[in-house]
């Protein structure tokens, strides 16, 4: 079963969940840093990315599946904002992206 945190299905049923962010999730399990981070959070990828971008925490390598519907421009972006911080597109396949920090 799949789940969207931003409906990007549009159903009308839903349930409540708590949520962490990655950072408060490393530091329970004393974690330092992420070698890999593989996203597939149906829809939550911009929001998520743009929140690991705002704040210190740059994993080796990242597995995108982008869900959310964008236009072309708006995935672009994203990614231009991903390469100014250090990461290069090595395989992008579909909605499917890797990409590692150089």
């Amino acid at each position: 079963m799949s789940h969207s945190v931003l409906n990007v299905q549009r159903t009308r049923e839903f349930f409540t969940a708590a949520c962490l962010s990655l950072e408060s999730l490393m530091a329970r399990f004393g974690h330092e840093r992420i070698d890999l981070l593989k996203l597939d959070i149906e829809g939550a990828e911009g929001p998520l990315l743009d929140a690991m971008l705002a704040g210190p925490l740059r994993p080796g390598v990242l597995c995108v599946e982008f869900d959310r519907p964008e236009p072309p421009w708006a995935l672009r972006g994203r990614l231009r904002r991903l390469e100014r911080a250090g990461y290069v597109v090595r395989q992008a396949e579909d909605r499917n992206y890797t990409l590692t920090r150089d």
